[in-house]
This record gives structure tokens, C-alpha cells and sequence, in this order.
């Protein structure tokens, strides 16, 4: 497994909400450590900061994610001084040790509580290649795909996070005649998500981008038999719904400054309200590893980022351009981030070729995933690695 040198490093400082006795502490992670931020503040170590109780005793980041933008900017700096002088070492309680990285942590809890989840297909290689299987090179993308960055809501009440078992879902299966079945053809979606600060109204990409809080990683588990049955005319259904799988712990967008650049990838004309000034793209590489029941390892994927046709930013333009209700702590992913070379296909569908040509991985085969295979996805750069994102299949309910 391919992981991040020192990924949670003084300059990273992701937030996640762990468990201290019977109550959640608003945290920071610095190393394998949870830090307070409760802690550091009845220390009297963040005085002239706007943190209320409300805040740093939250279950979720939500109303962290409620206060202003500056005030993020103003704990963001309070706390690379703080932790940079070792201030909180002399300091009882406030710390807790957590697994190594990337184990997960049972103390450490679903960071989120948005009120909607938006899934997009911002990948042209994504799309491309599972319009060739579906319909052909010459009709594989959709034919607005570079108009707008497609979208559709998903479901709140099935995020998860790492760790969580997912059961294999039950749906409704093309035959003659269709039949109700536990998924055949279970897949993950490597996928990068952006927790949303609250706003009414419609925002220019380089104004939408000061609405991003932070950065996950998310798998959007896919039935692709569930989802092929279903998902004409209206879009994923039961074969999405299930389980989405997020990492416990947000990185700050800032954090990521430094690997900010222009759209690399697609070069397209945009309509105004979704045309950028700045450069809005992100370079983070993330990769996938499927482990098997019997240990067997392999990476299955190596991706970055930037290989979007859509910028986050165009993304959330696109979601507030009809002046919807964007609430503090909402989610939107990308969706499935495939890259133009062999081995980039960041799901099974498009590595397997619709299941066509098996992956190995040890001795045994692999077209999808099977029960208690366990897909793990990392990602980001020397001290600032993005939480891992993790989950193993089990059987599911019987029919």
C-alpha cells in the first residue's frame, strides 16, 4: 500500500469531532494525534477567537463550518502558532493518541451532518470510457458534457464513515424476467469530496470557491446491474443509494494552496456565468488499494485530481447558479476521477472493461468486488495526506 510521508504535519491541521468520555471535541490532527480544540480553548490558548461551547463541543463540523470565513482563517492561524510553540504540551487532557496512519479510529466520528449531497462526473476519461461501453466512442459523452458539470443528489442518511462496513445491496436486475438479487457487480468510485460553507444565491466560479470549507475523500459505491436497470430516464437510484464512505477527518482548502493551477486537463468553451478568472484546478494524486479477505494487496488505481473537465469551483457555481439553498456542511464529489492512462481507471467498470477482462490481485480474480474485499483510498502530498477512506464489503440482507 502506497501511503503519504508524514501526512498530518503542522502546516495540514485537518478537523474531524472525536470522542473524549462521553462527549465529541471539535479536533485537530497533528501527526497521530487528535488535539482539542475545546481543550486549547478553556486553556485560555485562543482568547479574542468567536469559538462558543456550541462549537467546540459539537458532534459534527457543522457549526464550526456555520461561523464566518474569517473566523476559520483567524483559528487557522491562532492554531499553526499555538501548536507551532508546543504551547499545548504542558497540557492534561486536551490530546489523544490515534492509530497509526491510515488505521481508523473508533473514537473518531462521521465528521458531517449535511443537509444534501451532491455526486458529479467531472471526469471526461470517467465518462468517456463508460460511454464507449454503454453506447460507443462515437455518442460516449453525453452530449451537454462540456456545457455544464452534470450532477445528481444523493442520499444524507447513507454517508458513512471510513470504516463502516458496507452490506451488499439488494435491487432490481435486467432479465427475462427482472429479478429482485443481491448485487452482482459491486464497484467503488474514487472520488474527491468538498464540504460547503453556507450561501443563498448564484456565485461566479471564483467566487464559489471561498464557499469550499475543506477537502475529503469519498468512495460513491456503485451496483453498476442495480444502476444499468434503473437509471433511464431519471438517473442512479437504488444502485447509489446505499453507501457513500467519507473520511473522518476534513482538510482545510487553504492547506492545499500551494497545488492550485489552471484546468489541465479539457480545454472548453464555458458559458460566462461558469468561466474562470483563477486558477481553480487542484494537483493532489490518489490512488485506490483492493485487499482481499485472504490479505492478498494491490493498487487497483493511481489518479490525480486534476484530471477534471470541471473545477470544484465551476461545480459549486453550476449548484448555486438557480439560486438554491447551499447549507453549511453540505457535500459535493466529483465524482469517479480517472485519468487518461492505463491503470488511472478509478472504478472496476472502467478497469475490467464492464467486467470483460479481469484484474489480478494475488491469485484470485477480481471483474468486481466480492464480500470482504476491502477498498482503501489515499491520496495528497508529503505532510498533507487526506484522511484515508475505507470500507470492506459484507454479505448483505437475504431476499
Amino acid at each position: 500500500m502506497d501511503l503519504i510521508e508524514q501526512p498530518f504535519s503542522l502546516q495540514h491541521l485537518p478537523y474531524g469531532i472525536v470522542r473524549f468520555g462521553r462527549a465529541t471535541h471539535l479536533c485537530v490532527r497533528l501527526e497521530d494525534r487528535a488535539i482539542s480544540v475545546h481543550g486549547l480553548r478553556v486553556n485560555g490558548l485562543l482568547k479574542g477567537l468567536d469559538l462558543p461551547e456550541r462549537v467546540t463541543l459539537a458532534d459534527n463540523l457543522n457549526p464550526l463550518i456555520s461561523l464566518p470565513k474569517q473566523v476559520h482563517q483567524s483559528l487557522r492561524t491562532r492554531l499553526l502558532e499555538v501548536l507551532g510553540r508546543g504551547d499545548h504540551l504542558h497540557l492534561n487532557g486536551i490530546g489523544q493518541e490515534l492509530a497509526p496512519y491510515p488505521a481508523d479510529d473508533p473514537q473518531v466520528v462521521m465528521p458531517l451532518a449535511p443537509t444534501d449531497f451532491v455526486d458529479f462526473y467531472c471526469s471526461r476519461h470517467h465518462a468517456f470510457r463508460v460511454g464507449c461501453l454503454f453506447r460507443g466512442p462515437e455518442n460516449a459523452l453525453p452530449e451537454q458534457y462540456f456545457d455544464l458539470p452534470i450532477g445528481y443528489h444523493g442520499r444524507c442518511s447513507t454517508l458513512i464513515p471510513s470504516g463502516t462496513p458496507v452490506a451488499r445491496p439488494n435491487g432490481i436486475l435486467k432479465g427475462e424476467p427482472p429479478r429482485f438479487s443481491p448485487t452482482e457487480r459491486l464497484d467503488y468510485e474514487l472520488e474527491v469530496g468538498f464540504v460547503l460553507r453556507e450561501h443563498r444565491g448564484a456565485l461566479k466560479p471564483d467566487q464559489a470557491r471561498d464557499l469550499i470549507f475543506g477537502l475529503v475523500l469519498v468512495n460513491d459505491w456503485s451496483a453498476r446491474d442495480i444502476q444499468a436497470f434503473e437509471y433511464r430516464p431519471l438517473g442512479p437510484f437504488l444502485g447509489k443509494s446505499f453507501a457513500t464512505t467519507v473520511s473522518p477527518w476534513v482538510t482545510p482548502l487553504e492547506a492545499f494552496d500551494q497545488w492550485t493551477q489552471a484546468n489541465s486537463d479539457s480545454d472548453h468553451p464555458t458559458l460566462p456565468h461558469l468561466t474562470e478568472e483563477a486558477a481553480n484546478h487542484l494537483d493532489i494524486p490518489i490512488h485506490a488499494v483492493l485487499t482481499t479477505s485472504s490479505g492478498a494487496q494491490r493498487v487497483i488505481c493511481r489518479s490525480n485530481l486534476n484530471h477534471l473537465a470541471w473545477s470544484a469551483a465551476q461545480m459549486v457555481s453550476h449548484l448555486s447558479s438557480n439560486g438554491t439553498v447551499i447549507s453549511a456542511g453540505d457535500l459535493i464529489a466529483t465524482g469517479t476521477v480517472s485519468g487518461p492512462d492505463a491503470g488511472s481507471e478509478a472504478c472496476l467498470l472502467e478497469a475490467t472493461s464492464g467486467g470483460k477482462e479481469p484484474i489480478q490481485v494475488g491469485e484470485q480474480e477480481r471483474r468486481f468486488l466480492e464480500d470482504g474485499d476491502t477498498v482503501t483510498l489515499l491520496g495528497g502530498h508529503l505532510g498533507f495526506g487526506l484522511a484515508p477512506c475505507r470500507g470492506t464489503v459484507e454479505k448483505g440482507p437475504q431476499v
